[in-house]
């Protein structure tokens, strides 16, 4: 297996891609990585900023998308108590719910 580096936003550190090591100007691995882009080699560029936000808006998506099964499920369970009890929804499955809604919330003031 040959080694692979990937370049970081700082010109005096890289990332070995084979263990993910961080390795900074100055390590012992550094003169690896010298010896490596000697022989010819080329390590991958740093990841794009863009690409990171992208990234980062999807896992909020996903995350977003399972909170809002999680509301329904306890709406579904308000509603079965409720229709079972004869009362108002029950203090813990309301808390419940705005819990569910301050965790959307925050999570879509993450959206970039």
């Amino acid at each position: 297996m040959t080694t692979r580096y990937k370049l970081t936003d700082s010109p005096d550190m890289v990332i070995r891609l084979d263990d993910g090591a961080t390795i900074p100007r100055g390590h012992r691995w550094w003169d690896d990585y010298q010896s490596w882009l000697a022989d010819g080699n080329t390590p991958e560029p740093a990841q794009d900023p863009a690409d990171l936000a992208a990234a980062h808006n999807e896992s909020i998506k996903q995350q977003l998308a399972e909170l809002d099964i999680k509301s329904v499920r306890a709406m579904h369970e308000a509603l079965l108590a409720l229709a079972g009890s004869g009362a108002v929804l029950p203090a813990e499955t309301t808390k419940r719910l705005q819990d569910l809604e301050a965790q959307k919330q925050a999570l879509r003031g993450e959206l970039k």
